[in-house]
């Protein structure tokens, strides 16, 4: 029986797992990834909005959002879906040549606001990739059910999910016996790691002088730095953004403290728990009535989020013991592994 896996089709990053020979989830590969336009219309407010972001051009075919893309001297148009396709290939190849087998079924998790439109062109982008789909899970199920809370008796469960180009809050309701409901969800599809990419490359910027901002390679360089030095700040205290000018002897260098990037990043960190307040507020509950606080997507392991959680439930409610980048995945395969086992299982939510 051909191996199922488990795919987060994320809208930065995406993860793909399988179940190892000790019955426990291993992660097989990550790839970048954009999904913001899957099933939207091009005249979607949405969809508008994303556009002046984005750093190629999107047209319309019959009221549907269109990448166009130049190879070869020739244009391509290419749907989300068809992007998303080429995503789900790629990984089911990754996934081939490390089980040594064929794949031919996954379990793709969706996040937990995505509408039936949104749903139904996951599945035709996975058709397209020649994969059947087990189930599409919640992403906050997922990350529930990576730690094992789908069985573990009755918590209720915030799950923070701080990726790199979104930020989602679930609130979920684990009740035994693989009974997992997600009761409210709140978030913001433009507040994600890239953004606070962008505010200290936009404070570098003011710091170098000379810098080529007409220079697409050097703009990509140094908001690759900016990136890495959010990263390094989330474990050290300081760290350096340094540019090489290949042209001369010179370069641009600038020190970074976690109190700099605290105070530049701050305001939208704290933006956040606003939405943490929300998904609460849907719920009806306050943070009291919150069990476990589940950290998922990369962006979670910056200190200040990490600080304002625990002041917010308390430390001991703060479960981060997977992999951010991985635990939703990881849930996806423990659910193509069940599903595999018993295919008329009940559906998680």
């Amino acid at each position: 029986m051909p191996t199922p896996i488990g795919i987060d089709l994320g809208t930065t990053f995406s993860c793909v797992a399988t179940i190892g020979p000790n019955g426990e989830p291993e992660v097989i590969a990550n790839l970048d990834d954009s999904k913001r336009f899957i099933g939207r219309q091009f005249d979607d407010l949405s969809v508008q909005s994303d556009m002046k972001l984005w750093p190629f051009n999107v047209g319309s075919d019959k009221g549907k959002p269109l990448v166009k893309l130049t190879q070869n001297g020739k244009e391509k148009k290419l749907a989300a879906e068809e992007i998303s396709a080429e995503v789900l290939k790629m990984m089911k190849k990754i996934a081939v040549k490390y089980l040594n087998e064929e794949v031919t079924k996954a379990v793709i998790t969706v996040p937990a606001n995505f509408d039936q439109r949104q749903r139904h062109a996951t599945m035709e982008a996975a058709k397209l990739a020649g994969i059947e789909v087990m189930q599409l899970l919640n992403e906050p199920t997922a990350a529930a059910i990576a730690y094992g809370l789908h069985n573990k008796g009755t918590n209720k469960v915030l799950v923070y999910d701080f990726g790199g180009g979104t930020l989602d809050v679930s609130i979920v309701m684990c009740e035994g016996n693989n009974i997992v409901r997600v009761l409210a969800t709140s978030g913001h599809n433009h507040l994600g790691g890239q953004d606070l990419d962008k505010i200290i490359m936009n404070y570098a910027l003011k710091n170098f002088s000379n810098f080529p901002k007409h220079n697409a390679k050097m703009m990509k360089r140094l908001l690759e730095m900016c990136t890495e030095a959010k990263i390094a700040l989330s474990a050290n205290e300081t760290t350096t953004i340094l540019i090489d000018d290949a042209s001369s002897d010179d370069g641009w260098k600038l020190k970074l403290t976690r109190n700099k990037f605290d105070e530049l990043c701050g305001k939208t960190i704290r933006g956040t728990i606003d939405i943490v307040n929300e998904a609460l507020r849907q719920a009806g509950m306050n943070e009291s009535d919150i069990d476990i606080v589940i950290l998922a997507g990369g962006s979670t392991r910056i200190a200040m989020a990490q600080s304002l959680l625990k002041e917010k439930f308390g430390d001991e409610k703060i479960w981060n013991r997977h992999n951010p980048d991985e635990v939703v995945a990881r849930g996806a395969a423990l659910v193509a592994k069940a599903l595999t086992r018993s295919p008329s299982n009940e559906r998680w939510q």
